[in-house]
This record gives C-alpha cells, sequence and structure tokens, in this order.
C-alpha cells in the first residue's frame, strides 16, 4: 500500500524571512555601489569659432554628459593647438551646467597666443586653404578638489560667407 500524501504544501522558499532580510540587504549595497561609480570624462568637440578681434577667440563646445548625474563644473583649464601650434591655453571660472546623459553646447571666449594661427584661419576663411587640423585638452574642475580631464581632435572649416567663423 502506497503512503498517504498530506493536504499541507510545503513551504515555499520565498516565504523564509532570513531569504528576504538578505534579498533586502543585497539590494541597498547594490545601491550603494552605484553612488560610488566614478565619473565618464564628457566628449567634447570644437563646434564653432570666432574670431573676435586680433586678439580673442569665442570657442563653442559641444559637451556630451555619459553620466547619470549632471556634470556642473566651477573651472574650466583649456589648450587648443591648431596645426600643432599651441593657439589658446587657459584657466578660468565657469557657470555651465550639462544635464545627466544629454548633450549642451557652451562657449568660452579666450585670448589666443599664437599670430601664425591667425594667418592659417584668414587663409582659411578667404579659400585659400581648405582646413586647419585642431586637437584640444579640456579639465572639468568639480566638486570635492575633483578634476576630470579629456582630448579631442578634428578639423576646422570655414562657415559659408563668413571669413572669421570656423566650424
Amino acid at each position: 500500500m502506497m503512503g498517504v500524501m498530506s493536504a499541507k504544501h510545503p513551504r515555499s522558499r520565498f516565504h523564509h524571512p532570513n531569504l528576504w532580510l538578505i534579498l533586502l540587504l543585497a539590494a541597498v549595497l547594490s545601491g550603494c555601489s552605484l553612488s560610488t561609480r566614478p565619473i565618464e570624462p564628457p566628449v567634447v568637440r570644437i563646434s564653432g569659432v570666432e574670431l573676435m578681434g586680433e586678439d580673442r577667440v569665442r570657442l563653442d563646445l559641444m559637451i556630451t554628459n555619459l553620466n547619470p548625474e549632471p556634470l556642473d563644473p566651477s573651472r574650466v583649464m583649456l589648450r587648443v593647438a591648431i596645426n600643432d601650434q599651441d593657439w589658446v591655453a587657459s584657466e578660468q571660472a565657469i557657470n555651465w551646467q550639462v544635464s545627466p546623459s544629454a548633450r549642451e553646447t557652451v562657449s568660452i571666449t579666450v585670448p589666443h597666443l599664437d599670430p601664425q594661427v591667425l594667418v592659417w584661419l584668414k587663409e582659411v576663411g578667404e579659400n585659400q586653404r581648405p582646413s586647419v587640423r585642431w586637437s584640444m585638452t579640456l579639465a572639468l574642475s568639480l566638486a570635492e578638489d575633483q578634476t576630470i580631464e579629456t582630448k579631442d581632435s578634428g578639423f576646422l572649416y570655414r562657415v559659408p560667407g563668413q571669413t572669421t567663423r570656423f566650424r
């Protein structure tokens, strides 16, 4: 004769009180580990250059924030070279904020250093030269004495009909 089966259902392992406590603790600890994640450097491109007389330039920078938190720097350190000639070297306080996982265009007006670069840019503006190569290093000072740095490079071409603007 076969044994009689009990009418009681076996306890589910998910109803065990210690298991819920362990799952809750794991969820809290995983949430804490996300908040200590290092900040990813932004992707920065020169989206425009405008000569402002013989000694200053306005740079339009396209900043892509790859982080889930806003990027809110207090200072910027910027170095730009044109055709491997140092052209801009500046450090200044800024009031920029880039939303989480977003792209913003910001502008900065700075003095430029090398008059030869002006000659090259004027040649581009007058269609005597097709483009110039640029390279940039940008460092942003964040809260708690934290600095993030990024580098990029590309080419500048004239904006049609505007001899002092490039992109």
